[in-house]
């Protein structure tokens, strides 16, 4: 889908200090240090991540913004990376195809969050090594920028739903809670962080989720501050369902 604002969305995107934080830096690192570096990158945008890994890797890169691909293949037409129009939720790779499937900041953005995860868990080679960042919606009453355009009866609704969602979470169910119409497919418009939400992105959700598909985790962000407002996320922790609250998803994960 093109919105009218799809340019500014990929130019706001492309800032080297994301780069420079200690998650991608473990990332980087991670596959710096691999030899075997077979990449894909699932909602790859402009692919911004390749200005900063080896130059010997084999880099795949999949979306679903023509633009964005576009834009990929012109900013990176002196290397040997690939790409191609596809959704999360319907790879056409082969199974364990890659060493590394990276997805940043786009599990969020899935129609259906459990099959994208299917999808990237079954072209993922064992011992291959998944590395996901998103939000982290873990809070019930968390509301997205994606359902602005909606009224506060909607809204009302929608965190009536997460308890329950947070409740069956408590118990085992993972519900991957998504809307049908998110901001800006509604308005075309694209002006705030998670307009273009799709999935209350839980942090707990999805790790549980690949931990079940057989994932181990290897390295997750902590929980960062200081004074009351941090003691009170600690506490918040040591909830049922509540492990990662306080902080955005960013993990690494191999496959058995």
């Amino acid at each position: 889908m093109f919105y009218q604002d799809e340019n500014f969305y990929y130019d706001i995107t492309e800032k080297e200090e994301y780069w420079k934080g200690e998650d991608m830096q473990q990332v980087i690192d991670s596959i710096a240090k691999s030899p075997n570096r077979k990449i894909l990158e699932v909602g790859c945008g402009i692919a911004d991540i390749l200005r900063f890994l080896p130059k010997d890797i084999e880099y795949t890169g999949t979306d679903i913004s023509e633009l964005a691909l576009e834009r990929a293949q012109a900013r990176h037409k002196d290397t040997n990376a690939k790409f191609s129009y596809a959704s999360a939720e319907d790879l056409p790779f082969v199974d364990s195809a890659f060493d590394f499937v990276l997805m940043f900041n786009a599990i969020e953005h899935c129609r259906d969050p459990k099959k994208a995860l299917n999808e990237i868990f079954r072209v993922l080679r064992p011992k291959g090594k998944l590395v996901l960042t998103g939000p982290n919606l873990d809070l019930p009453f968390s509301i997205s920028h994606g359902i602005r355009h909606k009224n506060r009866w909607y809204k009302n609704y929608i965190r009536l739903l997460r308890t329950f969602d947070y409740a069956g979470r408590v118990f085992g169910f993972l519900k991957f809670r998504t809307i049908p119409m998110n901001f800006t497919e509604a308005t075309g418009r694209y002006e705030k962080p998670d307009d273009d939400l799709r999935y209350f992105c839980s942090a707990y959700e999805v790790i549980e989720y690949l931990k079940r598909l057989g994932a181990e985790v290897t390295y997750i962000n902590k929980l960062q501050g200081q004074g009351l407002k941090f003691k009170v996320k600690k506490l918040i922790t040591h909830l049922p369902g509540m492990r990662y609250y306080g902080k955005a998803l960013s993990v690494i994960l191999i496959k058995s």
